[in-house]
């Protein structure tokens, strides 16, 4: 699968997905951008920016505000 393929996937599913089936998304993705590319050191910031994103819509995760 070349990567812009998996992005352009990553997306859909990423867009479409709710809180029980997100985490299983970002595990394959993350799994199959590894297989592609030997690491996930180079993962598009704008794949970085939506897991963030969507894991606060869908409550994965909370924000701290700074002090």
């Amino acid at each position: 699968m070349k990567r812009d393929q998996l992005i352009q996937f990553f997306k859909q599913e990423a867009i479409k997905a709710n809180e029980q089936t997100f985490p299983i998304y970002v595990q394959s993705f993350a799994y199959l951008w590894q297989y592609e590319c030997g690491t996930l050191e180079n993962i598009p910031a704008e794949i970085n920016r939506l897991i963030t994103t969507r894991a606060l819509e869908l409550g994965l995760v909370h924000s701290q505000k700074a002090d």
